[in-house]
């Protein structure tokens, strides 16, 4: 199949377009070559706006940082407490065993009820956990289920 650049007006194969589900046909209206030349040319026409949003996304760990701070506060630990837990869990979730996807840091489980920190997992297991609703016994029933 075929489609003409609304940029060039030249009639390319559709992979010369990049794919988007919101178009009718499944790919944008400019094409890659027209595409890149438009990016290109507004970072160099807007140099100042960029750099600042190149800043703004290095500035994430910190981000990252400062929630983890926070997170460390409203459970009463320190750092050193958190690195003690990351340590003895050999830096892997108390569940599943694995490291935590995208170099996030594991997160710091707690029962709502008590807010006593039970250990550090993964997004996935933290998740699940707050699904089941920190109940053992629907997840005895998944368990179940899953056999």
């Amino acid at each position: 199949m075929e489609k003409k650049c609304f940029k060039c007006g030249k009639t390319k194969k559709l992979n010369e377009f990049s794919k988007h589900k919101g178009m009718a046909d499944g790919h944008l209206g400019k094409c890659k070559e027209c595409a890149r030349k438009y990016a290109l040319d507004y970072r160099e026409k807007n140099i100042e706006k960029v750099r600042e949003k190149d800043r703004q996304r290095a500035k994430l760990p910190h981000r990252r940082k400062y929630q983890l701070r926070n997170q460390l506060r409203k459970f009463g630990i320190t750092l050193a407490d958190y690195d003690k837990m990351f340590n003895d869990q050999n830096g892997v979730c108390a569940i599943c065993g694995k490291t935590n996807l995208k170099r996030r840091r594991l997160a710091i489980d707690h029962n709502h009820k008590t807010n006593k920190v039970r250990g550090l997992l993964c997004g996935k297991c933290n998740k699940a956990i707050g699904l089941f609703e920190e109940n053992p016994e629907i997840l005895e029933k998944a368990i179940k289920y899953l056999k």
